[in-house]
């Protein structure tokens, strides 16, 4: 049985977009919800709207109280196991509509702002994870779709918010 954290841990999850009408990660927060014990009793899931306009209100609602833990999850075709995402970018690619079919503009030329987390030990969460026997990898490259951007503004938000990091 999961242990106990004071304070809430909130874990996110998207909704479909366009290619993936079933996404993994609304499945997994589904398997979550419906396995008690795995999690603390105080973990909360949210399901986001897989679109760019969605994000901040539901990421600003979330932080209004913030959690002890968040921890937001993607969808990568190429991935082999959990990818662990130590950065995060304000590069959103226009090759791909969002959920809302939102096309952002070409990001060439502008300047990027790329965000660390630095709440996380992810060299002992990867360890933790592989002792578990359950693949994962480090990665500085989230990607340039909704869930990178998801990131970007949560990291965002707790820096404006002057949160622990």
């Amino acid at each position: 049985m999961a242990g106990e954290m004071n304070g809430r841990i909130v874990i996110t999850g998207f909704r479909s977009f366009p290619g993936v009408p079933d996404n993994p990660s609304h499945r997994l927060i589904e398997a979550l919800e419906e396995t008690p014990g795995v999690l603390p009793a105080n973990a909360e899931f949210r399901l986001l709207d897989t679109a760019y306009a969605a994000l901040a209100p539901a990421l600003e609602e979330i932080l209004a109280d913030p959690p002890v833990a968040l921890v937001l999850t993607g969808y990568s075709a190429l991935a082999q196991g959990f990818k662990l995402e130590r950065l995060a970018s304000d590069v959103c690619s226009p090759k791909f509509a969002d959920a809302h079919g939102f096309v952002p503009p070409d990001p060439s030329g502008a300047a990027i702002d790329l965000r660390e987390n630095r709440a996380c030990d992810f060299p002992a969460l990867e360890a933790a994870l592989l002792a578990e026997g359950l693949p994962c990898q480090l990665s500085d490259d989230a990607g340039q779709y909704v869930c990178n951007n998801a990131y970007h503004i949560a990291l965002t938000q707790i820096d404006c918010l002057n949160l622990p990091t």
